[in-house]
């Protein structure tokens, strides 16, 4: 043999002299993987908000020939992908509860038979799923038509915004909302960057109302 080439995922050996090609030798299989699009490192941590779905997905094809068959574990129960190639999802997309879900793949199998063990967890990832922050939101209440502009408060955790008919500044206007039930939205977010929102309703009444 002349020399070896190595491209595309495979390897090329040429016969001494000749140039010709004598035999065509897939690599043990090697893939880059990514979770939501960013390439999973070896014990990479993704950290998302309650709600956000994720997915692991073939971001490289390094050595081998698709289609690929996956085998993991998620916190040690086995799963398995099958028929999967460049951008193939591996697992999800998922919307979990909070917690933390270990993602190992076990093994590669390429469709020439081949097969890649994980000995050393290099494919492993963690998601981190944050819990959404718990609101209450300020009782319904009924105002007069004519009553006048008020602060919004009594919603917890405090520092989030109001939004809907009415509102302005953080501040309701029965005159502008006017006559009829309002759905009123509270919206926060925390430390972590995590969202959520609860809802009360005021309800204007006419002054003549009884």
């Amino acid at each position: 043999v002349s020399h070896v080439t190595s491209h595309d995922g495979f390897t090329t050996m040429f016969e001494l002299g000749k140039g010709d090609l004598v035999k065509k030798i897939w690599g043990d299989p090697k893939l880059v993987f990514a979770v939501n699009g960013v390439n999973m490192t070896t014990d990479a941590t993704f950290t998302y908000c309650f709600g956000v779905p994720f997915s692991v997905t073939v971001a490289q094809v390094l050595e081998g020939a698709a289609p690929f068959t996956v085998k993991y574990t998620v916190n040690g129960t086995a799963g398995e992908a099958t028929g999967v190639g460049l951008n193939g999802v591996v697992y999800g997309p998922v919307t979990p509860a909070a917690g933390t879900y270990a993602f190992v793949v076990t093994e590669i199998l390429d469709a020439q038979g081949r097969s890649a063990l994980n000995p050393q967890n290099e494919y492993k990832a963690s998601m981190v799923v944050l819990p959404a922050p718990v609101l209450t939101c300020k009782p319904d209440t009924i105002v007069m038509l004519s009553h006048p502009a008020f602060d919004l408060t009594g919603s917890t955790p405090t520092g989030g915004t109001y939004s809907g008919t009415g509102v302005a500044a953080g501040k309701f206007t029965a005159s502008v909302a006017g006559v009829g039930d309002h759905t009123i939205t509270y919206t926060y977010t925390d430390a972590n960057g995590c969202t959520a929102t609860c809802t009360f309703k005021i309800t204007v009444r006419l002054d003549t109302s009884v």
